[in-house]
């Protein structure tokens, strides 16, 4: 909108009015009457409005003129400011354009090298450095989420300091293990410097596993393996000034438990009954054999006397070279395999079955050997230094007839190794024909 001045004239109005005011009529009112003398009564009459009108068309006409020439001037330098201004912003356009451009092309060049981790953005997108590394480290998962960059604190500078060691003393600390170097035990890493210690709130710990930094930070911690194998276990001490006072290494060998079970034999010889034969494996390996927790001794043939039947917790365990120790329980059960069963003894069957009394298994047997019948009183009613020597049912095998009923009998072996067993059971006497 075209802006007016206090008398509400607008812009051409009021530079007209200005330059009608500063003309200077060259006729003033005395020339007016000097040719009004000169002309006659009537004729002045008829032509005084004439004149007066004409010269002030003229002077009118002036102004007008003058006031178009300045205007024409305002326009002139107002459209040579535009045009100024034009040219500025568009000059300022086309550095800009420029600068995207070559930016986007820097940017475009470098994902190309790095496809993986680079991020694409539009020419007209200004991006700040520091935003897009920031967006990278939002975007980017870490690939062992245990280990992190070695970098120092905000107030510390990120490169390494290198002093002399007439700048900074040399602590000289060393990294001490302990804890079995097995696979799946916890080790115990801790910075020791000359004194023992192992801590000082005034330095700065970073700990390196294979040239990679862990996250823990402190002077000790705990730390388990996943993979057993050789690993470098590195330690940089630095100080407040963010120097390093200190660097040091270990090399260690992580071993692996071997696999171990085992499977066994429950025997049934007259010896042999309560014996379990034991087969670790791997078999070529040295190993402790623990039955309710107490450690026993197997035989050359990996053999184990029980004893007697029963459920036994028996436990198997290998330590190797390293003292990485592998251990496995199960129960084992124990049977009584060996059984004479012949219970009955029939003195005067027509048949030769059952008329004399001996329990089975013994017939082979060399050795000692002792058969002993009680009656149910306990009294002695039949002894016998061998297999072959067989009870008939009377009293010492002298005729003398025993009552019918129930008689417990023994028998006590030895063998020629000086392997002993007892075995107690009934037999019921009967006369049947």
């Amino acid at each position: 909108m075209m802006s007016t001045n206090k008398n509400n004239l607008s812009r051409e109005e009021q530079a007209l009015r200005d330059k009608i005011n500063e003309a200077d009529f060259a006729y003033q009112e005395a020339d007016w009457n000097a040719i009004e003398s000169e002309v006659s009564g009537g004729s002045w009459a008829k032509y005084k409005t004439l004149f007066k009108t004409a010269a002030a068309f003229v002077v009118l006409s002036g102004a007008v003129y003058f006031l178009n020439e300045e205007m024409k001037t305002d326009s002139s330098q107002n459209t040579d400011n535009v045009t100024a201004t034009e040219k500025t912003e568009k000059k300022e356009q086309s550095v800009t354009v420029e600068k995207q451009e070559e930016k986007a092309a820097t940017t475009k060049k470098e994902s190309k090298v790095q496809p993986s981790s680079s991020i694409e953005y539009s020419k007209e997108e200004s991006i700040d450095k520091g935003e897009i590394a920031e967006s990278s480290e939002k975007t980017a998962p870490p690939k062992n989420e245990e280990f992190i960059e070695d970098k120092l604190p905000a107030e510390i500078e990120e490169t390494e300091k290198s002093t002399s060691e007439n700048e900074v003393e040399n602590i000289n600390f060393d990294i001490n293990i302990e804890g079995k170097l097995c696979l799946g035990e916890e080790l115990r890493l801790s910075a020791q410097n000359n004194n023992g210690q192992t801590n000082s709130s005034t330095l700065i710990y970073r700990w390196f596993i294979n040239n990679k930094r862990i996250i823990q930070s402190n002077a000790e911690f705990n730390y388990i393996f996943d993979d057993a194998g050789e690993y470098q276990i590195s330690l940089k001490v630095r100080n407040e000034s963010g120097q390093i006072v200190s660097e040091s290494s270990k090399q260690i060998n992580l071993d692996k438990a071997e696999e171990i079970d085992f499977t066994y034999e429950d025997l049934s010889g007259l010896f042999t009954d309560f014996t379990a034969q034991l087969k670790p494996n791997p078999a070529h390996l040295e190993y402790q054999w623990f039955i309710e927790g107490k450690e026993i001794q197997l035989d050359e043939n990996n053999q184990y006397d029980f004893r007697q039947k029963g459920i036994y917790s028996l436990a198997l365990v290998y330590k190797n070279e390293s003292g990485c120790v592998s251990e496995i329980e199960k129960p084992l059960q124990i049977e009584d395999d060996f059984g004479p069963f012949q219970n009955v003894i029939n003195p005067e069957s027509e048949t030769d079955k059952n008329r004399v009394f001996m329990p089975h298994g013994f017939e082979n047997h060399k050795g000692f050997f002792e058969l002993t019948i009680f009656d149910l009183s306990g009294s002695v009613v039949f002894k016998s230094n061998s297999p072959l020597k067989k009870w008939d049912g009377s009293l010492n095998n002298s005729g003398q007839k025993l009552p019918e009923g129930n008689y417990v009998w023994t028998i006590n072996v030895a063998n020629e190794k000086g392997q002993k067993r007892n075995i107690t059971d009934r037999v019921k006497l009967l006369y049947l024909k």
